[in-house]
């Protein structure tokens, strides 16, 4: 038997394979929004695939702006630290999609959508939570592909 230590996933990802796992959380939230289009729901699963992109995508520009794996899972599921170590690397957000990060943190919205349908009340506004994806993934694909 041999004593290999075990990597966590995402340590041997290049930026590449992230940004398209981004882009796939990307489309999936879309699909599931289609989907749900004509019956009422928290669009629960749209919601976490949401959250997941926009983790990933910033991920993906902190991985290209040469932080390590180790680092960045050190801010754990904590989108604001992310967003403020990524505007620190140069990432340039629209003032909203800041705004709009730091209060899905501080409502926990992660953990709503995950654990929490019966507060369907305090869930983000589902065309800003599209909106904040939308700007996260313009700025950082544009960075990313203008250069690889």
């Amino acid at each position: 038997m041999t004593n290999q230590v075990s990597k966590y996933p995402g340590e041997g990802s290049t930026v590449m394979q992230m940004l398209s796992l981004a882009d796939e959380y990307y489309s999936a939230s879309i699909l599931l929004i289609r989907h749900k289009a004509h019956s009422p729901s928290l669009f629960a699963p749209a919601r976490l695939c949401v959250l997941q992109a926009i983790e990933v995508y910033l991920n993906s520009y902190l991985l290209f702006c040469g932080m390590t794996p180790k680092d960045i899972r050190t801010f754990r599921h904590l989108l604001n630290d992310r967003v403020i170590a990524a505007q620190k690397l140069g990432l340039e957000l629209a003032p909203e999609t800041h705004e709009s990060l730091t209060k899905l943190e501080k409502s926990r919205e992660y953990l709503l959508v995950r654990y929490g349908p019966e507060r369907e009340s305090e869930l983000s506004d589902l065309p800003d939570l599209f909106n904040t994806l939308d700007d996260v993934t313009r700025k950082v694909r544009k960075v990313i592909l203008q250069v690889t």
